[in-house]
């Protein structure tokens, strides 16, 4: 009984610590909050990082997005648009059912 109820709860914190480390979102408010981001904006060079967390840059006069569905009530969903988080669940915008976002890209 008690190796059972220990195995559990070694799940339940292993769960919770990769959802908290794997989520962009708190990992950049922590940062901020703590002031790393201060630290790195001095040493940064000139060159395009890919935004929302893709793998290349996009050519010139095309959006970067990326949408994540989330998984079950563990972990929200996310929609990255241009480099900005639009929807997520530390955004505390997102719920169940339909989530939609209507971005006006004209100038």
């Amino acid at each position: 009984m008690r190796d059972r109820t220990f195995l559990t709860l070694t799940a339940v914190v292993l769960l919770i610590l990769i959802f908290f480390l794997t989520s962009f979102d708190v990992q950049e408010k922590a940062q901020n909050v703590l002031g790393f981001n201060a630290i790195h904006t001095k040493f940064k060079t000139v060159e395009a990082a890919p935004k929302c967390m893709l793998s290349t840059v996009c050519p010139p006069d095309y959006f970067p997005f990326k949408i994540q569905s989330g998984a079950a009530n563990v972990v929200g969903p996310k929609i990255c648009f241009d480099g900005k988080n639009i929807m997520s669940h530390i955004l505390n915008n997102v719920g169940p059912g339909l989530n939609i976002v209507v971005v006006n890209v004209c100038s």
